[in-house]
């Protein structure tokens, strides 16, 4: 990895932090949920994402050092476009109007991060990297994001099946299910007593 890659993987870093988004890129695993996805079609689907097309002051394509500032990647002036940039490209919300053309508008924003937020960010985003210094730490970030949306999707349904469970327990002790009850014993009883009519001892 050089300087490149780890802008592209902060800035995915910070664009996870917005929980609205329409993005594929954003839904890695999502996107690809019924396939087994790998690390290296994730690398490649990012960095088309994060545009290639500014060209830095800073040498970002020079080899990862020693890092604990975002300014050592980039210099302050370079944060503030890095600033716009996320601001401008990316679009959060959900669109709820379509114009006769077909676009989509309302609902959608900028994200709108401040200088001291994104280096803040970075900085957490560096205590990430530190657990796997060689990879892009925003793939795992992706994927536990992914697990505990299904497991909310698992748990919901488990709360589902209890709260129906409690509500037939309920319906036990009120005086229909315990007529119905009787009904069915009563039923059994019969069909027991026919059986056993017809069953030589």
């Amino acid at each position: 990895m050089n300087k490149r890659d780890l802008l592209t993987d902060f800035s995915i870093h910070l664009l996870l932090k917005e929980e609205e988004t329409f993005d594929n890129e954003l839904l890695f695993f999502v996107k690809n949920e019924n396939t087994q996805p790998d690390y290296q079609e994730y690398v490649t689907t990012i960095k088309k994402f994060i545009s290639d097309d500014f060209i830095w002051d800073s040498n970002i394509d020079g080899p990862i050092e020693e890092v604990r500032e975002l300014t050592d990647i980039i210099t302050e002036k370079e944060i503030v476009f890095f600033q716009d940039y996320l601001y401008n490209e990316f679009r959060f919300g959900y669109p709820s109007d379509v114009d006769e053309e077909g676009f989509v508008s309302g609902e959608s924003y900028g994200i709108n991060f401040s200088i001291e937020d994104i280096k803040f960010y970075f900085k957490e985003f560096l205590n990430l990297r530190y657990l796997n210094p060689y990879h892009y730490i925003s793939y795992y970030q992706q994927y536990v994001n992914f697990l505990l949306s299904i497991s909310g999707v698992i748990l919901s349904d488990i709360y589902l099946e209890i709260n129906n469970f409690i509500k037939v327990k309920d319906s036990i002790n009120s005086s229909l299910y315990s007529q119905l009850e009787d009904d069915f014993e009563s039923e059994l009883r019969k069909d027991l007593l026919k059986n056993t009519q017809n069953t030589t001892f």
